[in-house]
């Protein structure tokens, strides 16, 4: 019952910031640890990287998301 829940809340979530305007530039949903920190770092570095940002906004979204990558480790 909690897992359907969960799936739910990240669906409900994940199409809250879709659509027109807006871009999701990576998702996760599932246990977290520093292999997967390291695997979203990545990835959304190297999208922002791929859709043109500047580098300052690049380095200011990822020093976001390890933050609160970390705080939720």
């Amino acid at each position: 019952m909690e897992g359907r829940i969960l799936e739910e809340r990240y669906t409900d979530t994940l199409n809250r910031y879709s659509g027109p305007g807006k871009k999701v530039i990576t998702s996760y949903h599932g246990l977290m640890d520093q292999e997967r920190i390291s695997m979203l770092s990545y990835t959304a570095e190297h999208q922002l990287d791929n859709e043109g940002a500047r580098r300052s906004t690049v380095k200011r979204i990822f020093n976001i998301l390890i933050e609160m990558l970390q705080n939720i480790l």
